[in-house]
């Protein structure tokens, strides 16, 4: 009963809706749109009787414009600070005595058969009346900025990114303008504050963020209004780095844009660096070492593999000068924890001059068996005198591939 007696209540109001004598009247059409840009020529409405002999000036209430397009999605904006900013909610405005003229609306994407919706509600928000424009054209302006449209949010440290970052020549809309092939295009990271590096194709060069300190290597020519860099990586790990695009044609508006934050990871394991060793202080020949092997497994930018708790390191003597045995030979072998290696309780039993130990990685398979990677490295060099004491005598650290 009560259900019956709303829809009594409602029918009668839709019906008086559909039968108000208003109609929507577009003055003015929207002309001449270029991407991101203000219509040159803008709509202007009004409100009239059905017949069009009374202009209704007293109707309080607004015109809601909206977008419509038959294969994309795309937002009407307005003009505000030199940007055409755009609401899923359209653009609204106000009646004045019955007309409302709309300033600096826009349309970002270029493109063609676009259709622009225009209601009209009244001033308790109910939809009393609609018109459209249709077969509304943007076309591409001139040159006005230079956008990356195309780049990584997460790489890993020292490798090469799988997604290259594209960089385009803009109009005010974003729209791509094809038709620029001359100039340069450069990239440099924008401010590391952990001494990160940006890698081009494998080579590492310090980046001053001075456009004319910018080698060719990290220089392109406009193709087409593109520019795609690849090769790129960037070795420390950390999060929010950012990609600084600089160009040198002339532009009406800015002629550099940063890239969105760009995080690097840790990877997987590549190589053994040693950070701690016997040969930090004295040894006795057949007495624990005071400073123990410790290794960092690293990945391809040297971070720290802090993801792998299951990859083992075997330490042995490479240089071994008086023969000796290395002590205790069930202690040889060290698991990594959260990407660290670290040996205990190990001595050599015999005094001797310039030791030297070799690391080998072993990389666990997924048939559950580990396999020997092709990375080594061999420890500090240590010495021993006649009383059995260990001197550091060198400092390098020697790679040795088998």
């Amino acid at each position: 009963m009560g259900f019956k007696l709303l829809f009594v209540l409602i029918l009668p109001l839709f019906s008086l809706v559909d039968s108000w004598d208003i109609s929507l009247v577009l003055e003015r059409e929207a002309l001449y749109a270029v991407g991101g840009e203000a219509f040159r020529v803008q709509p202007e409405l009004s409100v009239w009787n059905k017949k069009k002999t009374n202009h209704y000036t007293n109707l309080e209430g607004k015109i809601v414009a909206t977008l419509r397009h038959p294969t994309i999605v795309e937002r009407l904006g307005i003009i505000s600070n030199g940007i055409c900013r755009t609401d899923e909610s359209g653009v609204s405005l106000m009646l004045d005595r019955g007309t409302a003229k709309f300033l600096d609306l826009c349309i970002n994407r270029s493109n063609e058969r676009y259709t622009i919706i225009f209601e009209l509600f009244d001033e308790f928000g109910i939809r009393i009346g609609s018109t459209e424009q249709s077969n509304v054209n943007v076309h591409i302006g001139n040159p006005y900025q230079i956008g990356v449209i195309r780049a990584p949010k997460v790489v890993i440290g020292g490798k090469v990114w799988p997604v290259n970052p594209v960089v385009a020549v803009q109009d005010r809309g974003q729209n791509t303008i094809d038709s620029i092939n001359h100039g340069n295009i450069s990239v440099y990271l924008a401010h590391p504050s952990n001494g990160g590096r940006l890698s081009f194709n494998g080579t590492y060069e310090e980046i001053a963020g001075i456009i004319d300190q910018l080698t060719n290597q990290r220089t392109m020519i406009w193709s087409n209004g593109t520019a795609q860099f690849e090769g790129l990586s960037i070795d420390v790990a950390q999060e929010r780095y950012q990609l600084n695009f600089s160009t040198t044609i002339p532009l009406d508006g800015p002629s550099f844009c940063l890239s969105d934050p760009i995080h690097v990871q840790a990877g997987e394991p590549e190589g053994l660096v040693e950070v701690e060793g016997p040969h930090m202080s004295s040894v006795h020949g057949g007495k624990t070492f005071a400073h123990q092997p410790v290794l960092h497994l690293v990945d391809a930018g040297g971070n720290i593999a802090i993801k792998d708790n299951t990859s083992l390191v075997k330490i042995s003597l490479y240089d071994n000068p008086s023969n000796a045995s290395l002590f205790p030979t069930d202690k040889t072998i060290a698991k990594a924890d959260a990407g660290v290696a670290r040996f205990r309780n190990l001595f050599i039993n015999a005094y001797g001059n310039r030791y030297r130990f070799i690391y080998e990685f072993f990389s666990l398979a997924d048939d559950g068996t580990y396999i020997r990677m092709n990375t080594s490295t061999t420890g500090k060099s240590i010495n021993s005198i006649y009383i059995n004491i260990f001197h550091i005598i060198a400092t390098h650290i020697y790679i040795v591939h088998r």
